[in-house]
Parts: structure tokens; C-alpha cells; sequence
């Protein structure tokens, strides 16, 4: 049986995938199959850095939206001594 997956779609790489590619499999993944638009790019990215995170690593403590210096840091500090994964979008 001959596998059409790649033939279904047309596939267009540019130098721009091509060095996408180079630096990171997975982005050129990304960037063909599940491509973000220019106008919201920093945004969508990360989201997705924040859902690979939690899927890889749990829920653990996000503190992106903590905007006191020293309560981010007690809770760091807790989540530490706990092993919990902490992290912080901005």
C-alpha cells in the first residue's frame, strides 16, 4: 500500500524552512503543520511553549501572573524545597 500522507498536501520549503529545519526539527514540524500567523506570533508561542511545558512536566506553579517580586519569590522558594516545577510567562 503506498502511503499519499506526504502527497496529499503541497509542501512548499523555502530557505526560510530549510534553516527552520536546520536549527530545530520540530519547528519546521510546526511551521508546516501547524503554522502560527505573523500577527499574533509571540503571542501564540508562548502558549505553546506553556502547554508543552505542563504536558511534559505537570501542571506544577505558574507565577506569570504574580506581580509581587518578593510573594514570587516565597512561593519559588516553597516550590523548590517541594521539587515543583515553577515557571513565568511574560
Amino acid at each position: 500500500m503506498k502511503n499519499t500522507s506526504l502527497n496529499s498536501k503541497n509542501y512548499t520549503l523555502t530557505k526560510t524552512k530549510i534553516t527552520s529545519g536546520l536549527q530545530c526539527h520540530k519547528k519546521l514540524w510546526f511551521d508546516f503543520h501547524k503554522p502560527i500567523k505573523k500577527d499574533n506570533f509571540v503571542f501564540h508561542l508562548g502558549n505553546r511553549f506553556g502547554e508543552v511545558v505542563r504536558r511534559n512536566y505537570g501542571e506544577g506553579l505558574d507565577l506569570s501572573d504574580n506581580f509581587d517580586i518578593r510573594d514570587a519569590v516565597n512561593q519559588t522558594k516553597k516550590a523548590i524545597n517541594r521539587k515543583t516545577i515553577v515557571f513565568r510567562q511574560c
